[in-house]
């Protein structure tokens, strides 16, 4: 009896064993699975934080490119756009995004590159790239477009130099300005761009919607000088408050005359109460310079007055310019 019993004690303890190791196992198990699970959500979490951090994404990519494929055709240009892969070279000779390193913007050498979301290590973070190449004088010309966050802000950049190294700057124009940052922010653009209508009046109407959403318009313009550069902001620069190097103005019988003494750099126009009569030289008869006729199109004043020279900043911007440009040359034909 004695012996059994401590047999049965042997077999009790040994039970015991197995059972501990056994619940040992299922402990780590457990402890093996959370960890996993663990690292699986810190993971998922990181993943979702830099979505989140991401100010820029293909789908917002795909608007600006609607974007600009209406609003090009309005301004007479056609753009190309950085596909992300081939880099996209100017007239000029500049290749983005490889020349970032040599371009300033607003004249400071602040970093700036290429960055698919926006969330770069570059003050100017790019997100897409654009660029027209003019073909009418002077030549080489363009205008390229540089959209970027700045300090997480959105900013459209634009150069159209010519000379030297390129110095970025914002740009002027009040489409492209704020249908990035509406596009930027997530926000549906109400920018359309009717395929049954003309661009002069589409041009028209959001000009006169413009200056019906102000409940006090400034009076209309009346200098001929600064007339005449809002004209040449519309058809030479393109909707750009920039300026050639020397610009002056004169006046002959045949009307006024911007430029900087040469007839290639010219913008002809008369002035017909509140209208601004461009006078463009038509070439399609193959005739040459001197013998060609000149077409007479009209511009609204109070048009080119809402759409370059309304805002303190415009207003600012224009007058360096048009300042320098006080006297009128009297000249006989």
């Amino acid at each position: 009896m004695k012996f059994k019993r401590i047999e049965l004690a042997v077999t009790v303890a040994a039970l015991g064993l197995i059972l501990t190791g056994c619940g040992g196992n299922s402990n780590q198990s457990s402890s093996q699975s959370k960890q996993s699970t663990t690292s699986v959500s810190k993971k998922s979490d990181s993943n979702k934080d830099k979505q989140s951090n991401a100010l820029w994404n293909s789908k917002k990519d795909e608007k600006l490119k609607d974007f600009i494929n209406e609003w090009a055709p309005t301004m007479h240009q056609n753009y190309d756009k950085y596909n992300g892969k081939k880099s996209i070279e100017t007239s000029t000779g500049f290749t983005y995004p490889d020349d970032f390193s040599k371009v300033t913007v607003e004249g400071t050498h602040d970093s700036i590159g290429y960055s698919k979301d926006g969330t770069g290590k570059y003050e100017y973070n790019v997100v897409a790239i654009y660029n027209y190449v003019g073909t009418q004088p002077p030549l080489p010309n363009h205008i390229t477009y540089f959209f970027a966050f700045h300090n997480g802000q959105p900013v459209a950049l634009v150069d159209q130099s010519r000379d030297g190294m390129p110095n970025l700057h914002e740009t002027a124009n009040t489409d492209v300005k704020s249908t990035f940052a509406e596009i930027a922010a997530g926000d549906s653009t109400s920018y359309a761009v009717s395929s049954s209508t003309s661009n002069s009046t589409t041009s028209n109407s959001k000009s006169e919607s413009r200056a019906k959403s102000n409940s006090k318009e400034d009076p209309l313009i009346q200098d001929p000088v600064l007339i005449g550069y809002l004209l040449r902001v519309k058809v030479r620069y393109h909707g750009e408050i920039t300026a050639d190097q020397g610009l002056g103005v004169m006046h002959n019988q045949s009307g006024y005359w911007m430029g900087i003494g040469t007839s290639a750099f010219n913008t002809g126009y008369l002035i017909e109460g509140d209208k601004v009569i461009f006078l463009k030289q038509d070439f399609s008869g193959g005739q040459s310079a001197a013998e060609a006729p000149y077409l007479h199109i009209p511009y609204s004043i109070r048009d080119l007055q809402n759409e370059y020279y309304s805002t303190p900043a415009q207003k600012k911007q224009v007058d360096q310019i048009v300042k320098p440009m006080d006297s009128i040359l009297e000249e006989d034909d």
